[in-house]
């Protein structure tokens, strides 16, 4: 597409657009209620501001990311609004992000599609946009990774290359599924341009100083901060995800969870526009690497092959995990949009503008309704689980409890014990473990049925 000021504009005030409606979406869920792992992480975090320690004190089979998130919030505001609008926050810096890397490898135009596609999809309430899950911020750090590794002359400088690890490091920290991005970085690394084979070898080596420094920073942290908390940690950060978690599924119960989420969750009904551009620009990425003889431009397509990977890890693909995939199918799609208004007749370019508005659009539009539900919208995507009602047994526990008392749940409601403010009996604040089985039935048609065990402390 021609360059020029008035396309440029368009597209620029089309990702302004975006962002404002995805954080007026945003305002509306700001009093959405914790669910339950938002409640792990906020009473983690609230009980390492009151003087305990993650990992010693209190227990969550989470890496320190997203502890360390909320506890930054909680020096502001202890509230469930501080957390949604530092979220917000978080979510515009990756939107630029997003902009940033579109415009750098590609052009403008592709840049400004690409955080507008970001923006709105990630806000969606059916992919738990309000929330603040793990794989929200891992896609902010992957997306930045490559920006700094993706340099416009094709050096990888020292800063760069460790900068890169750093941050890589620092996804997964968030969640360990972030290991499945370090693909397309692989494959930047391996093709840069107009060096030899000890540039390429110096580069990753680098990049594994700063992903390797990163995470001994925090292992060493972590591990000594209570006496004998080095195995706790590992086995809790990242033992216990790279094992039971995501060895529950065999590969044909994966494809038969993502059928079933497919036909359940009306994905392909509300996210139509989206795929179909993502497939136009995945074609159009293969077609200009090809005509340009630079095969590096084709790492977007790596890049949604490698996070779907990470979203299939466990098998599980709860709503929140595609916010993993959300940033390469915003690129993708945005190379779509703009390589087909590129190849439209001028005559025929306002119509082919006017089409990809629906792709930004109509999935937003399906989820407006959902979005002006406000605190309603936890009954909605989660039944009759005691989310609503968080915040008044919290505070039923508080007038009716000492501060030094310790609160046992039946159950797995971690949210309760950050609103009352009060401990939990145990260090584990998760109960039980389930690990779900599935029976194919018949096509279309699955049967989930639950084997729970007691989970027993590693340690006493």
């Amino acid at each position: 597409m021609p360059s020029t000021t008035r396309n440029i504009d368009g597209w620029a005030m089309l990702a302004l657009g975006a962002v404002v409606v995805a954080l007026l979406l945003r305002l509306a869920m700001v009093t959405v209620p914790f669910e339950r792992d938002e409640g792990g992480y906020a009473y983690v975090a609230w009980l390492w501001h009151a003087g305990g320690t993650p990992y010693v004190d209190v227990i969550d089979s989470k890496p320190p990311g997203l502890f360390i998130f909320y506890a930054l919030v909680f020096f502001i505001s202890q509230t469930v609004a501080a957390v949604r609008l530092a979220l917000a926050l978080w979510t515009v810096l990756t939107t630029w992000l997003m902009y940033r890397l579109g415009r750098r490898c590609f052009s403008r135009e592709i840049g400004c599609a690409a955080a507008a596609l970001y923006a709105l999809t990630c806000a969606a309430p059916a992919y738990f946009g309000f929330s603040a899950n793990a794989e929200i911020f891992l896609a902010g750090f992957v997306t930045a990774a490559l920006l700094v590794l993706r340099n416009p002359d094709g050096e990888i400088t020292a800063r760069r290359g460790a900068a890169s690890g750093a941050l890589v490091a620092a996804a997964v920290l968030f969640k360990p599924v972030a290991l499945a991005d370090a693909l397309p970085i692989a494959f930047l690394l391996m093709t840069i341009p107009a060096v030899g084979f000890a540039a390429r070898l110096r580069a990753a080596s680098l990049f594994a100083a700063g992903f390797a420094a990163t995470i001994a920073l925090c292992v060493s942290f972590f591990s000594f901060a209570g006496d004998g908390s080095l195995d706790v940690f590992w086995r809790w950060s990242f033992g216990y995800g790279f094992t039971s978690y995501t060895g529950a599924f065999t590969a044909l119960d994966r494809v038969k969870v993502f059928i079933h989420v497919l036909l359940t969750r009306n994905m392909v009904v509300r996210d139509w526009p989206v795929a179909v551009a993502v497939v136009l620009g995945g074609v159009a990425a293969i077609r200009r690497a090809r005509a340009e003889s630079r095969w590096l431009n084709a790492f977007p397509i790596l890049w949604f092959v490698s996070a779907f990977i990470g979203v299939s890890a466990s098998g599980r693909y709860t709503p929140h995990y595609f916010q993993q995939v959300i940033p390469p199918a915003a690129l993708l799609g945005a190379i779509g949009m703009v390589g087909v208004a590129a190849w439209a007749k001028e005559r025929k370019r306002m119509a082919v503008f006017a089409a990809g508005i629906l792709v930004f659009a109509y999935p937003t539009a399906t989820q407006l309704p959902l979005a002006a539900q406000g605190p309603a919208l936890s009954r909605t995507l989660f039944g009759l689980n005691p989310f609503v009602e968080g915040e008044e047994i919290g505070r039923y526990l508080h007038e009716r409890t000492d501060p030094g008392d310790r609160v046992y749940i039946v159950g797995s409601e971690p949210q309760f014990l950050f609103h009352a403010k009060r401990r939990n009996a145990s260090r584990f604040i998760f109960s039980s473990r389930c690990r779900a089985r599935i029976r194919w039935r018949k096509l279309g048609s699955m049967m989930f049925s639950r084997k729970c065990k007691t989970r027993r402390p590693a340690t006493s």
